[in-house]
């Protein structure tokens, strides 16, 4: 069993618990009942025109025929495999309720009326006039965020990009762009008047025409200037955008706690930590940094499946194209097999700008994440000189005791020539003993200074760069 929150273009919100076979089954039943409407609507539409004052032969032959339209309308009963796309198979479900892992792969799988996101722990299903969300664990604040992005469409965006306070419009402003375009209106009027009176002069009419076509496309292009809403982005589109933007926002943040978690534990091992003494880099310092180092790894596996299934869909005009489920209903005929490369490119425009956007931010994170793994490194190595600097000490200080003990045993060498019982004609020398005690430590002390030095000198490393 599985929860399902429902999330309508009409505003309305639903859980439900089902299973994959039930959900698949609510799926493919959405898509079948929505093509059933677009083909009503379209065939009434097609009736409508036919059956017009000037056509009634047509509008008869027409009502007799219905169920075998000549002419354009065959387009909409091609066979299966010259439609653009595949259709939805229970395959593709099961992506969908493998459990979370890091080493999932995220994917964003386009099929005819329906859009799949498997971006862990948010698992979406797409289709025109609803969203289907498989509810993680734990996930309300998800889900809020989700539906205030949905629900906000464009507001929200600018809200998130721009801040919640958007500048007041002036008055003054539009008042002048109202009155520039009224009158560029009438100029056009008043052109179009000039030129049905001069027909008759060929010349003039030349003249005229060259001259309307210009002020034409300029004021074309000052009119859409003027009517542009962007607020009519269709609501699939507006889904996946609040989908990936959710996304992006979650792994934004976890590669900030990545990065903080990291920074504090590379700086209290440096010693460069505020309030901390600068001391040695610890005993578990590399086991530490190995941990961190492992973290970002894993962040940035994240992140690089992110980009993967961006750059997968992307380099697939016939994917990006497939995303406008709304046109695939109301153009199928746009839709078909052999699609020309003019209707690609324009019906791929709009979503291939949504995801480019949150590559780039992906791709950021990306970087981000490089520089942080450099910096562990270079800190690991750092560490590791210390370390190493500290065990060279700790070779020259037990060198030194080694040539301390070679003396000593020098020393003892000359008590234990002495000490045998032979005669040697010194043991009567008032003087002898003080002589060979005195002469065994000078000799002990010189010797011990000697090898120290030469020691001292062959473990030194300091190079003068300037003379290089």
């Amino acid at each position: 069993q599985i929860i399902v929150f429902e999330l309508r273009e009409d505003g309305g919100t639903e859980y439900s618990t089902m299973t994959l076979r039930a959900l698949y089954n609510y799926v493919v039943a959405l898509i079948t009942e929505a093509c059933r409407i677009s083909n009503i609507e379209r065939q009434s539409s097609i009736i409508q025109r036919d059956t017009s004052p000037a056509s009634n032969t047509t509008s008869l032959l027409h009502h007799d025929n219905l169920e075998q339209p000549t002419g354009h309308h065959k387009i909409f009963h091609k066979p299966h495999k010259e439609r653009l796309g595949g259709y939805l198979h229970p395959r593709d479900m099961r992506r969908l309720v493998t459990p979370f892992s890091s080493s999932n792969e995220p994917q964003l799988m386009v099929r005819r009326h329906v859009m799949l996101l498997n971006f862990d722990p948010l698992r979406a299903i797409v289709l025109r006039d609803r969203l289907l969300v498989i509810v993680p664990d734990g996930a309300d604040s998800i889900l809020i965020d989700l539906e205030r992005r949905v629900r906000g469409g464009i507001t929200e965006m600018e809200n998130q990009v721009f801040g919640k306070e958007r500048p007041p419009k002036s008055s003054g402003t539009s008042t002048v762009k109202k009155s520039r375009s009224s009158a560029e209106f009438e100029t056009t009027d008043d052109t179009h008047q000039l030129e049905d009176n001069d027909k008759k002069d060929s010349a003039i009419s030349d003249k005229t025409e060259i001259v309307s076509s210009d002020d034409d496309i300029v004021e074309d292009e000052w009119e859409e200037l003027q009517k542009m809403n962007w607020d009519n982005m269709p609501f699939e589109l507006q889904s996946v955008d609040a989908v990936l933007q959710t996304v992006t926002a979650m792994l934004v943040v976890d590669a900030r706690k990545v990065h903080h978690r990291s920074t504090v534990a590379m700086s209290e091992l440096r010693g460069d930590a505020p309030g901390q003494k600068r001391g040695g880099p610890g005993e578990h310092a590399q086991e530490r940094l190995r941990l961190h180092k492992d973290e970002v790894k894993m962040m940035e596996s994240r992140v690089q499946g992110f980009v993967r299934a961006m750059n997968d869909v992307l380099d697939d005009d016939e994917d990006m194209t497939l995303m406008n489920l709304s046109r695939l209903l109301t153009h199928p005929e746009r839709f078909l097999q052999p699609v020309p490369e003019e209707i690609l490119h324009e019906e791929s425009d709009e979503p291939e700008l949504i995801l480019e956007v949150y590559l780039q931010q992906a791709l950021s994170i990306v970087n981000e994440l490089d520089l942080l793994k450099g910096q562990i490194i270079t800190t690991e190595e750092q560490i590791s000189m210390q370390l190493d600097a500290i065990r060279n000490r700790l070779l020259f200080i037990n060198t030194l005791l080694s040539v301390a003990s070679l003396c000593v045993a020098i020393g003892s060498f000359v008590g234990s020539i002495f000490g045998m019982n032979l005669t040697n004609h010194i043991e009567d020398h008032p003087t002898a003993f003080t002589r060979v005690t005195v002469g065994t430590v000078v000799g002990m002390i010189l010797a011990w200074a000697i090898l120290s030095r030469i020691f001292q000198q062959a473990a030194s490393t300091r190079t003068n760069w300037k003379s290089r």
